[in-house]
């Protein structure tokens, strides 16, 4: 795994934290409360604007990796009970209750 990769898990795995949601929920909980107080310093929201919307540039490439990972896991899983459901099959002899075939 390359350095990169292990920084986007690093920052995934931090995002989806409570301490990740958290911090962003008080970040721009602060951004919110400093426009409201001080509407004069931004009067138009430019400022307000802006930085969500780097947070969303952020944040939006990690929900999609995270939906990703998630989604392949999920395949995996997936992948794992079908295996085991054919091999129970595989064992499992019917007998028709009215011919008396198995098959």
């Amino acid at each position: 795994m390359s350095a990169t990769e292990r920084a986007l898990e690093w920052f995934a795995d931090w995002f989806a934290s409570r301490g990740g949601v958290l911090q962003t929920t008080v970040v721009l909980l602060v951004i919110v409360t400093i426009e409201a107080i001080f509407g004069g310093l931004d009067p138009h929201g430019f400022w307000l604007l802006y930085w969500c919307t780097v947070y969303s540039a952020v944040t939006q490439p990690v929900l999609a990796y995270c939906s990703r990972r998630a989604a392949a896991k999920a395949d995996l899983d997936v992948a794992a009970v079908k295996a085991e459901e054919d091999q129970i099959l595989a064992t499992v002899t019917v007998r028709c209750v009215h011919c008396g075939v198995e098959s």
